[in-house]
């Protein structure tokens, strides 16, 4: 299974729309279940309405001992930049980070097979929970950030031919 950690309580987090097309992609191309993690939130449900495939919301539901297993046993973990990157990385699951607010110079994951995303050619690394800029450049730093580019980083860190 692949875990999808969509939501920050301190950054602010990708569209919805993304995260649906994303989590149906990544099932399509690697035929893993996706797993939705993170503290419960409406947000997860309306993903999951979307897709098309099929998909389990632990959002809420485990304890931090199963939280760690979940992350430990999976074949991938996708996060905002939480707290699941790093236990990803310590316990070396591959790992990809989209990284808004944070900076991922100094809050990437620390492991030899994760990949910390973040547009520099926008504002980013503000370190606020909410975004203060208005129109085309309201939430600019991780919605430059397209769904093609995450997959072509996750086929980086694990080739479909390998799956």
């Amino acid at each position: 299974y692949i875990i999808i950690h969509p939501l920050s309580n301190t950054h602010p987090t990708w569209q919805e729309k993304n995260f649906v097309l994303l989590a149906d992609n990544l099932n399509k191309i690697y035929n893993k279940k996706i797993i939705f993690t993170g503290s419960k939130n409406d947000t997860i449900s309306n993903i999951q309405s979307c897709m098309k495939s099929l998909s389990l919301n632990l959002a809420g539901k485990t304890s931090i001992q199963e939280y760690f297993s979940l992350i430990k046993n999976a074949y991938l973990v996708i996060c905002i930049d939480t707290s699941a990157q790093h236990i990803a990385a310590a316990l070396k699951v591959p790992v990809v980070s989209i990284f808004s607010a944070g900076d991922k110079r100094i809050w990437h994951p620390y492991s030899n097979n994760s990949i910390a995303i973040q547009n520099s050619d926008v504002c980013i690394a503000c370190m606020k929970s909410k975004c203060s800029l208005k129109d085309k450049h309201y939430l600019e730093c991780v919605n430059s950030i397209s769904v093609n580019y995450i997959l072509e980083q996750v086929k980086k860190l694990l080739p479909v031919s390998n799956n």
